[in-house]
């Protein structure tokens, strides 16, 4: 059911702390749905597609028109998941997680809602199917950082040494790389002539071509398994770990969420994993020699290993989180922010 009543909304605010401008944005949404037979009936579709049939959010939005799914700038969305917040609740209390988890990670609504109004000057919902996360109980923000359990995919495994606990970083087979060793594409910059990865894991040994500092090494290694267990591998239980805006990236704060997340997944889910993994263009290793040491971009991203991946430097989530808009040419675009104009510095080291 959509909600029928301001009251209602109002009750709600609980978990989101919504001021009285965007409760009055979003309410005009609900009275205007409320009021148009087709919206009413869509919105309740995409109620029970989501909550009850428990469809992905692209399954849902691929049977309404575009127009809805866009009605009021994304805001149709705002108003299914918050009619469908009584399912994210019965959730919560079945596994008997703390309302205050609940509160903290469906209020990513909040802050996509004045992203929207930062950069757009109305208020709106950019990022409804990124909401999907939270809403189903498939994300959740414990402290400054969000995590969502997920299967490891990468381009590369990890081997640690039985004798000395050195982890060594081997890439996938079927990766293509240039002749600097870094994976084809990268930034763009494609190749004429490229390898291609073997990676082969015999009776005794695995095969591979290692990966240090994004870079893939030509000639193989071999690791003799009696002497390296398989610390991370495909399909491999994982947390990944993204980064909500709004606040201050403090790295002390970090390194809480990562404990408390190492504490709620098997408590709650039962759900052991083997590492965190996160596919932030912060990881980008350039950020280290425009950072300094004591920063909290820089020493987040210490601890991580960057795969082998052939990603643009300028990519949409870079121009989304960066100057605000995925189709922001950064050609021409004025870098006004500290952050933009290392931005830039960033992309003209990498090219």
């Amino acid at each position: 059911m959509i909600l029928s009543e301001k009251i209602q909304l109002i009750e709600l605010n609980k978990y989101f702390s919504f001021t009285d401008e965007e409760i009055n944005a979003v309410w005009k949404v609900f009275e205007a749905i409320l009021g148009d037979d087709e919206l009413r009936e869509y919105a309740k579709r995409a109620v029970h597609g989501i909550f009850t049939e428990r469809k992905v959010f692209e399954d849902v939005a691929g049977d309404i028109p575009e127009r809805v799914c866009k009605f009021s700038n994304n805001m149709f969305w705002t108003a299914v998941y918050l009619s469908g917040l009584k399912f994210t609740e019965a959730l919560y209390d079945s596994k008997g997680i703390d309302r205050k988890i609940l509160s903290d990670s469906v209020k990513d609504m909040v802050l996509w809602l004045r992203f929207h109004k930062s950069t757009r000057g109305v208020i709106g919902q950019s990022e409804p199917q990124w909401l999907w996360w939270s809403f189903t109980g498939r994300l959740f923000r414990l402290g400054r950082l969000e995590f969502a359990p997920e299967r490891f995919w990468g381009n590369a495994e990890a081997y640690r040494s039985k004798k000395t606990g050195e982890v060594l970083w081997v890439c996938a087979g079927g990766v293509k790389y240039r002749k600097d060793g870094y994976a084809d594409g990268l930034l763009d910059i494609f190749d004429e002539k490229v390898n291609t990865t073997e990676n082969g894991v015999y009776l005794d040994l695995v095969r591979a071509q290692r990966v240090k500092n994004e870079r893939i090494d030509d000639e193989p290694t071999y690791l003799f398994l009696d002497e390296y267990d398989r610390a991370l591998g495909f399909g491999d239980n994982v947390l990944e770990v993204h980064i909500p805006q709004g606040e201050k990236m403090d790295f002390n704060e970090c390194l809480k969420s990562f404990d408390a997340a190492k504490k709620f997944f098997p408590k709650y889910f039962g759900y052991e994993f083997k590492a965190f993994v996160c596919w932030s263009w912060l990881l980008d290793p350039v950020w280290k020699t425009l950072l300094e040491k004591n920063t909290n971009i820089r020493r987040f991203c210490e601890p991580f290993t960057v795969e082998p991946r052939g990603y643009s430097g300028d990519g949409g989530d870079v121009r989304f989180f960066v100057f605000g808009n995925r189709d922001t040419d950064l050609s021409s675009a004025e870098a006004k922010t500290s952050l933009q104009k290392k931005n830039n510095k960033r992309i003209l080291k990498r090219s």
